[in-house]
């Protein structure tokens, strides 16, 4: 373990000193995309030297901490110090397959508890399982099983989802909606400070599923002191102009099923997995939020901060109960089923 804590490091260090070597050729004209994908490769090669101290040192220390050294041969000391090293260096590497696996599971409620590493494999197959794509119907009811075509399918239907239309905008009327202040919109362009970008980072859930880059949020939160001025010096050059490298801007995007046996693209959440590039949306969502109750309604529920889809079940209950209670109005109930709130935000 000595040694895999050495390569960490010895990462870290080529970060900060830019002397990892194993740049992508087409990505060294962006300091930040040349890090990532430096440290990318090199954690790549550290997890290869993990599995095979696994492979290697693993298995025989299960094999031999199993009867105690000291009931084979007499009592003695030395012994009994080997036995002790044994299963502390066992200890700790089975401590870190039980990490590598829970984040593997993405199981966010289980934070604390014995070790449960068959638990978290299953949990894994379990979710992959359910996340694979196998068949959907398209836009005209036939089902596609063709994995090309269902890449096309899916393209389709999100560009037509969230693709612009300007035609549509044309025709609003321009005074009958909130508009902004001349100190929000001050607010809202004022210079990035490290302070929100670090804020921004240490929001995000630090375990979330990797993006493109190969790195999770927690990597950049916890050695935020080695890497944390490179980051913030891009996410400003971003804000200062500077256009988005194509490198950061390949972000995976994943359906997420909303319900158990999807028949078509509507039953799908998509969600985006990147990490660096998210902090700069991350930024202009937080200064957002402040200024949001100025323009949002109470009853666009969708839009407010830890709003819950409860309370919109809890008021039609209550709906319901008045119509229940008050025969003498006439009543009418609609069952009608809406997209989400940002579905249709261009």
């Amino acid at each position: 373990m000595i040694l895999v804590v050495l390569v960490l490091v010895e990462i870290i260090l080529g970060w900060q000193l830019g002397t990892l070597t194993l740049s992508f050729p087409l990505m060294t004209k962006n300091v930040v995309i040349s890090k990532v994908a430096d440290a990318n490769l090199s954690m790549i090669l550290w997890t290869k030297c993990i599995y095979m101290i696994w492979v290697f040192k693993v298995l025989p220390l299960r094999d031999i901490a199993v009867t105690p050294l000291k009931d084979l041969i007499g009592q003695s000391i030395s012994l009994k110090h080997q036995e002790f090293k044994i299963r502390e260096e066992l200890k700790s590497i089975l401590y870190h397959e039980e990490i590598f696996l829970r984040q593997k599971s993405r199981c966010e409620w289980l934070k604390l508890g014995d070790r449960n590493t068959s638990y978290f494999y299953r949990r894994t197959i379990q979710r992959r399982k359910f996340n694979k794509i196998t068949a959907l119907r398209d836009a005209d009811g036939d089902w596609v099983f063709d994995p090309d075509m269902l890449k096309s399918e899916v393209v389709n239907f999100f560009q037509n989802l969230y693709g612009e239309d300007p035609s549509q905008l044309e025709n609003l009327p321009h005074s009958v909606f909130p508009s902004l202040s001349s100190e929000d919109v001050n607010f809202l362009g004022r210079n990035v400070t490290n302070k929100e970008i670090k804020a921004a980072l240490f929001d995000m859930a630090p375990f979330k599923t990797l993006g493109s880059d190969g790195f999770q949020a927690g990597f950049f939160q916890n050695q935020w002191d080695n890497v944390g001025g490179t980051i913030c010096e891009w996410v400003k050059n971003v804000f200062g102009g500077d256009n988005i490298d194509p490198g950061f801007n390949n972000t995976l995007i994943v359906l997420i099923p909303t319900v158990q046996n999807p028949k078509n693209f509507s039953q799908f959440r998509p969600i985006s997995l990147c990490s660096v590039l998210k902090l700069v949306m991350k930024v202009i969502a937080n200064r957002f939020k402040s200024i949001f109750l100025k323009i949002i309604g109470q009853e666009q529920a969708g839009f407010i901060a830890s709003r819950s889809i409860i309370d919109n079940v809890i008021i039609a209950q209550e709906v319901l109960h008045s119509k229940r209670t008050k025969k003498k109005l006439q009543w009418m109930a609609i069952k009608i089923d809406l997209e989400k709130a940002y579905d249709r935000v261009r």
